[in-house]
């Protein structure tokens, strides 16, 4: 019975966020990646790399994005988007996010965009690159009509509907966090051990990380 409580005790975290955004990358570096390591079992993470973008209805059906920081960073979350969808498991996809938002293609926004180092992450990762080819499309700023294209509209209609007023743009079980929260470096382990324990019954157990890191 333990094992199953401390299985069903969890924060559910969106993150809003764009490849190419400086904030959003040490987030993911600083808050994300020591978070999923130190509580793999406690978060349920979704990410929705689409940010400050925009989307036009063309007379195709199909749609067009426009990102904030320019083509190879709609190709960027295009190649993120993909993963996410395709490798719905945190444990698989997130190695592969933090991989690209670690590489050279998030600093890259003016070059060729460097899609071998994209197959580098998935091989390094244990993704299949030719499924995320196959979603990402011939043109990933823009994705395949019949995948990416729509992935990431439906990605856009959410980070619309999310209120987000700047990236990354993180909630915690449906409460925004304040651009102060992410500026200053408040620690995402400790809000989510917090949280965990706001949510806690009597009989719940907490995560050992959440013992040490609340004491």
């Amino acid at each position: 019975p333990t094992n199953l409580i401390l299985d069903m005790l969890s924060v559910n975290i969106q993150v809003f966020a764009e490849s190419q955004c400086p904030a959003c990358i040490d987030y993911t570096s600083s808050q994300l990646a020591p978070l999923l390591a130190a509580l793999p079992s406690s978060v349920r993470l979704s990410a929705f790399p689409y940010g400050n973008a925009n989307s036009t209805l063309l007379d195709d059906g199909s749609y067009l994005f426009q990102c904030q920081h320019g083509v190879n960073e709609c190709m960027a979350n295009m190649w993120e988007a993909c993963a996410i969808e395709h490798y719905p498991d945190q444990a698989l996809w997130f190695p592969f996010y933090d991989c690209i938002e670690s590489s050279d293609i998030s600093q890259n926004r003016d070059g060729e965009f460097e899609t071998d180092l994209v197959a580098s992450c998935a091989e390094k990762t244990g993704l299949d690159f030719k499924a995320l080819q196959d979603c990402a499309g011939e043109d990933p700023a823009s994705g395949s009509p019949s995948d990416g294209n729509l992935l990431m509209q439906k990605i856009a209609v959410a980070t619309e509907k999310s209120g987000h007023t700047f990236c990354p743009w993180v909630v915690i079980d449906g409460v925004p966090l304040t651009e102060e929260q992410i500026d200053n470096g408040d620690d995402l382990p400790q809000l989510v051990c917090e949280a965990l324990v706001a949510k806690a019954g009597p009989d719940d157990v907490l995560p050992s990380a959440c013992v040490d890191n609340l004491n």
